[in-house]
């Protein structure tokens, strides 16, 4: 389960982490073992695995626009007081039906 700071909190059997142009770990513990294995670092590489799924994608406005290909819903989470996507992707992404 992710809890964020407004107490929303997102349940899930696996985690889809696509955090930027460089793959950064949120360091929580369980990640290590749960990387390939619910939690995946690539969109591109990973998201026909989920197919018809719902997923939540933490710091990936981008990548979350790519996985609406696959999922049902994409809930996207940001590290942080701000959203750090151009205002481009933002608009994007807050007009996608699927996000």
């Amino acid at each position: 389960m992710i809890a964020t700071e407004s107490r929303d909190s997102y349940c899930g059997r696996s985690v889809l982490l696509t955090p930027g142009a460089t793959y950064r770990r949120l360091n929580v513990p369980g990640e290590d073992v749960l990387i390939g294995a619910g939690i995946h670092i690539c969109a591109t590489c990973d998201g026909p695995f989920y197919n018809g799924k719902e997923l939540v994608v933490v710091s990936g406005v981008e990548e979350g626009l790519f996985l609406t290909k696959f999922a049902t819903k994409v809930t996207i989470l940001e590290v942080g007081d701000r959203i750090r996507a151009s205002q481009i992707l933002q608009g994007k992404a807050a007009s996608h039906p699927q996000i």
